[in-house]
């Protein structure tokens, strides 16, 4: 079949086509949440409190081989600003690559949760969370958008009245994120000494038997600025909005988020000859 448009013109709509569907479904997203936290759950009356928390992160990857690369990374997350600790987290994992920059992951995480009740002592629970993760890159000129879909298998010390228990519920968590970035100058984002602006929207929906009320988990927004000093070294800072439902289904919280990041990655390959 012979085209009657010139191949960069089919490219130009291609495109067109991509970023117009990407932008229905992150309206669609933002239109289904609205929906979603318009309930209410059994008991009635939807409650709504907000907090603030500081999130520190390291986020590493070491490629070890043109097709295999080791994922770590960590985080200390405080509440109430700096106060009180409010998460200890560790995620380890490996990286198959893909053509055009694709990739596929998986690996474990273990999670110490702080809780603080009004009327009970100070506790805390352990989780651990296998993970599967596809993430895929996008170019549209100087604008770099990456979509990251992850499934987590979540096994949560069980808690019954602020007691922790000997056994583990569990749930299935689906999340979808679509980050964008782009360079403030001429510089592209991957040039050392860049400085870049991002956004990012991610939802998480859960489910399994154990979830009733709260199919919707939580949604988180993000916006920032960033810096890369060199190939292997990147900073990241920003405001993250994070809106939750709690297992209730009527107690939602919001949560106002500093989150600082360095991103560093290595590339082990022995050089070829």
């Amino acid at each position: 079949m012979i085209s009657l448009l010139p191949s960069n013109s089919l490219n130009r709509l291609f495109v067109k086509k991509k970023f117009f569907a990407f932008s229905l479904l992150f309206l669609l997203t933002i239109q289904s949440i609205g929906q979603i936290t318009k309930f209410t759950g059994e008991n009635g009356s939807k409650t709504v409190t907000e907090n603030s928390v500081v999130w520190l992160a390291w986020l590493n990857r070491a490629r070890i081989s043109d097709k295999f690369s080791i994922h770590l990374d960590a985080s200390y997350r405080t509440v109430d600003f700096m106060e009180h600790t409010f998460q200890w987290v560790g995620r380890v994992g490996a990286i198959y690559h893909l053509p055009k920059d694709v990739t596929l992951s998986g690996g474990i995480s273990a999670f110490w949760h702080y809780q603080y009740p009004t009327n009970a002592e100070p506790y805390h629970r352990f989780e651990y969370r296998p993970w599967e993760e596809l993430m895929i890159p996008q170019e549209m000129g100087k604008l770099e958008l990456n979509h990251r879909f992850r499934f987590e298998q979540r096994y949560n010390k069980n808690v019954v009245n602020n007691e922790v228990q000997d056994d583990f519920v569990y749930n299935l968590r689906s999340r979808y994120r679509i980050q964008a970035q782009y360079p403030l100058g001429k510089k592209s984002i991957k040039t050392p000494g860049s400085i870049f602006i991002y956004f990012s929207e991610e939802i998480f929906i859960n489910s399994g038997i154990n979830i009733v009320y709260n199919f919707f988990d939580q949604n988180r927004i993000s916006l920032g600025l960033g810096r890369r000093f060199s190939k292997s070294l990147q900073l990241q800072a920003g405001y993250m909005n994070i809106y939750s439902q709690r297992t209730s289904g009527n107690r939602f919280e919001e949560i106002h988020t500093l989150v600082i990041g360095l991103q560093t990655q290595f590339d082990l390959r022995k050089p070829k000859n």
